[in-house]
């Protein structure tokens, strides 16, 4: 009874993952429909000259048989016509399919970044996982709505022009023909489910190899000061086994299924060309009608078997369409009116508790904190206390259970949002610069700024070592500051976030690469220009700890 249960709650799942995922797939080619328009009245147009052409043929081998000179070479004429007209049309939607396909695939890697960018909750994949869902995945949607459904479309169009052609020119012969092609689709249909299980591994296999790819190139210090760099082959070579045993089962099933298909293609083509060799035997078909029976078996047949071949199309990218909703399916901040609040504004904490999941302990529990306007907190704590989450709840990148997180003024109060961020100037722990030069760093600290106040900036947060660069503010930065020091990193990542500009300065942990002589300049700056401003800062440093005007410390 439990097992028959568990099958038909799974049933259902199965059917509601194949609704949601179809429909994702529908907006998507909603969304890009003029791209499916394009490629659908091209391939139509394709369509239409082809059955020019077979008739073209026919007319140049029946006039050739009765040896009229002059309908010979007007037939050749037209043929000629047809076929280069034919090349032209081939060329232009190869063209249109590549410039507006490649705009499909831009745009919806955008709306994924974007979606990615502003989701409330922390997408839970290894970021190679997700850089192959955003390359691969998105491509193999935009083949299949842009290129895959359009052609085969047409291609159905042309089976049913050229069955209307057989079933003018011979009954007996396309039921024959019928009754082959119904053999092959019943045997292909338990190729539908093992595609899409074979193609699920595979995804996921390549999934992983990303992972491990991405983890090597950004710990190779690391790797090798633990001496890790034969495990972490090791468990390369392990994720590679994975996808190299899942493509080996499905490139077998697939030449199997192929091979059936295949067959039945073989068997309607030798039919036909026996039927219509009797018939000239018999006197019944000349020979440019079997010249256009043999093109129209064609015509028909294989847009048939590329019409199944839309069948795993189909499953890749409802596999890509699950992969994808992983990531746009949360839930989206909006920032459309930013509240910025006068001076001098504070953070009240009343009642918080949170936890990262449902399975996990309490982190906070009922804890109120009232960080006054003006003045400067040293947030203390041991490691894993939670001083960090607490931060990013303060500009609200992280949300919790219950209780709220205020920011206020004498005038008004608003509760956390991504609408009054704008008020928080915020420096979190680690190095965090991106790829790109320092200006590049700086300036998503403010977008406007010129470089003179960077450079200010910058002398200001101790950094003024940016301008005896050969490139000064051009200087190329790796991933995680590559050819910088920590010290270095962690300055600049200082000038950028004061660049923000806001009343309330929440730090994590600014001082853990600083010598004493560059961590007591920085912070005399720091506790000397924002002396009215709302200070909060996360700290082991006693340096730090002693010039704050208050301490809350966190068990």
């Amino acid at each position: 009874m439990k097992t028959e249960q568990n099958h038909n709650f799974k049933t259902r799942y199965d059917k509601a993952r194949w609704r949601s995922m179809s429909s994702y797939l529908l907006r998507t080619m909603a969304t890009y429909r003029t791209l499916v328009f394009m490629a659908l009245l091209l391939g139509i147009a394709e369509v239409a000259v082809s059955l020019l052409q077979i008739w073209a043929v026919k007319r140049v081998v029946d006039c050739t048989a009765v040896k009229t000179t002059e309908s010979v070479f007007h037939s050749i004429c037209i043929l000629t016509f047809l076929i280069v007209l034919g090349f032209a049309l081939k060329a232009f939607s190869t063209w249109i399919g590549n410039i507006a396909g490649t705009r499909a695939k831009n745009n919806m890697r955008q709306h994924i970044l974007q979606k990615l960018l502003t989701s409330r909750n922390d997408v839970k994949l290894h970021s190679g996982d997700i850089v192959n869902r955003i390359e691969i995945d998105v491509a193999t949607i935009i083949n299949f709505i842009g290129y895959k459904i359009p052609n085969s479309i047409c291609g159905l169009i042309m089976s049913i022009a050229a069955f209307v052609c057989l079933y003018l020119l011979d009954h007996f012969l396309l039921l024959v023909i019928l009754a082959v092609i119904a053999i092959s689709f019943i045997i292909s249909r338990r190729y539908i489910m093992k595609m899409r299980e074979y193609t699920k591994k595979i995804r996921t296999s390549e999934s992983n190899i990303q992972a491990v790819i991405q983890d090597c190139i950004q710990n190779r210090p690391l790797l090798k000061a633990l001496e890790a760099s034969q495990t972490m082959l090791g468990r390369f070579s392990s994720a590679q086994d994975h996808l190299y045993g899942d493509m080996k089962r499905f490139t077998s099933f697939s030449i199997l299924t192929s091979g059936i298909v295949n067959a039945g293609e073989s068997l309607i083509y030798i039919l036909t060309f026996l039927w219509a060799a009797l018939r000239m035997q018999a006197g019944t078909l000349s020979f440019g009608g079997m010249t256009a029976f043999l093109q129209l078996i064609t015509k028909m047949y294989r847009p048939i078997r590329d019409f199944a071949g839309i069948l795993p199309a189909l499953i890749n990218a409802v596999t890509s369409a699950e992969r994808l909703m992983e990531i746009v399916n949360g839930e989206t901040e909006h920032c459309d009116n930013p509240i910025r609040m006068e001076g001098p504004c504070g953070i009240r904490i009343d009642n918080l508790t949170f936890r990262y999941d449902k399975s996990s302990q309490d982190v906070f529990s009922n804890i109120s904190i009232n960080f006054r306007p003006g003045t400067s907190t040293a947030l203390l704590g041991k490691t894993g206390t939670g001083k960090t989450t607490m931060l990013k709840m303060m500009v609200a990148l992280a949300a919790p259970q219950k209780g709220s997180v205020n920011v206020y003024n004498e005038k008004c109060q608003y509760g956390v949002s991504p609408d009054v961020r704008c008020n928080c100037i915020y420096v979190p722990q680690g190095n965090t610069l991106i790829h790109g030069t320092i200006r590049d760093n700086l300036l998503l600290g403010n977008p406007k700024a010129t470089d003179k106040e960077m450079m200010d900036m910058l002398r200001f947060c101790c950094a003024d070592f940016v301008q005896s660069l050969p490139s000064g503010l051009d200087t190329l930065c790796y991933e995680k500051g590559g050819g910088l020091s920590e010290g270095q990193a962690q300055r600049i990542a200082i000038a950028r976030g004061l660049l923000h500009g806001g009343d309330i300065l929440i730090l994590d942990e600014i001082t853990t690469a600083l010598d004493e002589e560059t961590k007591t300049k920085l912070l005399d700056n720091l506790f000397s220009r924002y002396a009215k401003h709302t200070m909060i800062i996360a700290t082991h440093d006693p340096k730090v700890i002693n010039m704050c005007k208050e301490i809350v410390r966190i068990e």
